[in-house]
C-alpha cells in the first residue's frame, strides 16, 4: 500500500508512505533538496531505520533509497541509522 502525504512546514514538501505487514516507511522531501528516509516496526513502533540527505541531483538518492527499501523489506539486519544528518552529496565527495 502506498500513501502520499503533504507536509505543512515552513518550506513546501511532499512525502511517500510505504506499508507492509511488518514495517511502515516514509520518505519526506522538500524543495530545499532535503530528504528524510524513516522506517518503523509496526509491532512496537520502534525505529528500524533513519537517514537524512541533502541533495542537488536526484541520482544522489540511489544509495539512500536502496537502503530505505531494504529496511522496509526487513533486509537491513536491524540497523537503525546510518550517518544521521550527513548529506548524500557530502558523502560522495
Amino acid at each position: 500500500m502506498l500513501g502520499v502525504p503533504t507536509f505543512v512546514t515552513d518550506k513546501p514538501g511532499r512525502g511517500c508512505d510505504f506499508f507492509t505487514d511488518e514495517r511502515y516507511g516514509r520518505i519526506g522531501f522538500w524543495v530545499s533538496g532535503e530528504v528524510d528516509f524513516e522506517v518503523i516496526r509496526c509491532d512496537d513502533s520502534s525505529g528500524a531505520f533513519f537517514e537524512h540527505a541533502t541533495v542537488d541531483r536526484v541520482a544522489l538518492l540511489d544509495e539512500p533509497f536502496s537502503r530505505f527499501l531494504a529496511a522496509v523489506r526487513g533486509c537491513d539486519q536491524g540497523r537503525f541509522s546510518r550517518k544521521i544528518g550527513q548529506s548524500a552529496s557530502r558523502e560522495r565527495n
